[in-house]
């Protein structure tokens, strides 16, 4: 190849061989940039307000897309939340209540007793 180059390089170097050269090359570039972009996937994708957009390409098998919780998800986590602070909440609303209302009675029996004694004697 180098004894080709040194045996044309007038030729190889002026005007003429510099054209084709370059449009030789650009030929070969052009087409791998066509044969790159036939497997590229092009995708555009509008929306508006309050949209849920959702895009795939290429192979997609075995791909599951979850788009938010469902009503039944959604139900049994609240009963598992419920039920989980159920039992801990009633406990503490009863000792709660219990004590609220020993503080009632005893402030009702201190007022009794300080205005009518002979009430609490019976």
């Amino acid at each position: 190849m180098i004894d080709w180059v040194t045996r044309n390089k007038e030729w190889l170097f002026n005007g003429a061989g510099v054209v084709l050269l370059s449009s030789i090359a650009a030929l070969i570039i052009r087409g791998r940039m066509r044969a790159r972009n036939r497997t590229r996937i092009k995708q555009l994708q509008g929306s508006g307000n309050d949209s849920t957009n959702i895009q795939a390409a290429g192979d997609i098998r075995g791909v599951t897309i979850v788009s938010g919780t469902s009503y039944s998800e959604i139900r049994a986590i609240a009963k598992d939340v419920f039920e989980s602070n159920f039992y801990k909440l009633s406990a503490i609303a009863a000792q709660t209540a219990k004590q609220r209302a020993n503080e009632l009675l005893d402030s009702y029996l201190a007022k009794l007793s300080e205005q009518t004694p002979s009430a609490l004697k019976s």
